[in-house]
């Protein structure tokens, strides 16, 4: 049996947007509350079929409309194999997530396959290695809540698409990873949302980190190769082949983000 438990720490925010996509010194954190009003109806086909034209990872729009946010409950969380507290536990979590005075946002999770799932349990795509990986947590210890928008990264096209019930509501040019440092393609989600201490670094305004981590490097900065979505102080990189696999954002944009979407927004990534 593994179980890795992901404690919150002071060091851990200093490295969350170093860890993979980002560039420059390692900078502190300050943890905020993002926006939370969602509403809208639930599916169930699997967002993703990677059995289109050369393998490549295909979105399948039509189930895209809504998805559930599973948000803990409780101070500590852990995810199993199967949906019983007999199978084998997959990993742990700590919630909420403080860094030294600052209360930070209880953790999160994407929930997927929402109506067809047995009683009592839901199952959840998990921040954890290898991207992809989901497990099961009791319903009694996480709130439920439907959420209407979604997030696309096209790396061909380098541009971000934002959903909101399935309307296209902004779209934004990005930079993203090199070839040597790709970013990831994928299912993945919103897991935590970072404000770096001063808006003019490398990191722009806000910082999202995601569900996922680079496939080619293992840490960055001390950090474990978390992929985010952040701002810059370097807009002229936007449009280019140029992070470690984060994706980057002019800050006005990512700022809009903040004020939009919750924790637990999907982002798909192809």
């Amino acid at each position: 049996m593994v179980t890795r438990r992901l404690r919150t720490t002071a060091a851990a925010v200093a490295l969350v947007a170093t860890a993979a996509g980002c560039s420059g010194p390692e900078i502190g954190y300050e943890e905020i509350q993002p926006a939370s009003d969602n509403t809208a109806e639930a599916t169930e086909t699997p967002a993703f079929d990677v059995s289109g034209p050369d393998g490549a990872t295909q979105v399948n729009r039509e189930i895209l409309d809504s998805t559930f946010v599973a948000t803990v409950i409780g101070s500590q969380i852990t995810a199993y194999s199967e949906a019983s507290t007999e199978s084998e536990p997959v990993a742990s979590f700590d919630s909420p997530n403080t860094y030294g005075d600052v209360a930070g946002n209880a953790v999160t999770f994407q929930s997927i396959n929402h109506n067809s799932r047995p009683a009592g349990w839901v199952q959840v795509l998990l921040p954890i290695r290898p991207n992809g990986s989901v497990g099961w947590v009791q319903e009694s210890e996480v709130t439920l809540v439907e959420n209407s928008y979604r997030i696309e990264v096209d790396r061909a096209s380098h541009e971000l698409r934002l959903y909101e019930r399935g309307e296209l509501t902004k779209t934004s040019p990005v930079a993203i990873g090199t070839g040597d440092t790709p970013t990831p393609t994928g299912s993945f989600y919103i897991h935590e949302l970072l404000q770096p201490p001063t808006p003019d670094g490398p990191y722009g305004t806000f910082a999202y980190g995601l569900s996922g981590f680079s496939e080619t490097l293992e840490e960055f900065n001390g950090g474990n190769g978390v992929v985010g979505i952040h701002g810059t102080n370097d807009p002229s990189t936007i449009g280019s082949d140029v992070s470690h696999g984060c994706i980057r954002l002019e800050n006005e944009v990512i700022e809009e983000l903040v004020n939009s979407i919750p924790l637990g927004t999907p982002v798909y990534i192809t």
